[in-house]
Formats: C-alpha cells, sequence, structure tokens
C-alpha cells in the first residue's frame, strides 16, 4: 500500500490546529486533526466516520 504525502503545512504555528480529511464524505472519511501545543509537542486526533 502506497502512502500519499501528508498534504499539511511544512511548519506549524504554537496553539494552532491544522484538519485534514482524507476519504469520501458519502461513504467513509477519516478526519484527522493536528494540534501544536506551547511547548512545540504535536497531539494528533483521528476520527472514522462511515455513513
Amino acid at each position: 500500500m502506497e502512502i500519499p504525502d501528508f498534504p499539511g503545512p511544512r511548519s506549524a504555528e504554537e496553539g494552532e490546529t491544522y484538519r485534514f480529511e482524507f476519504g469520501d464524505e458519502s461513504e467513509h472519511l477519516t478526519v484527522i486533526e493536528m494540534t501544536v501545543g506551547d511547548d512545540g509537542d504535536v497531539t494528533l486526533t483521528t476520527t472514522e466516520v462511515d455513513d
């Protein structure tokens, strides 16, 4: 399985949240949210949405 390039910023600001959606909203959607903490730590939250 080939993994595509992650369509995100190459740098991120502290306190910012970036949202990425993959898939087809009518059938199955994967949402990834990346939050950059004040200390530079990154938190990823993944949500699977099935219709």
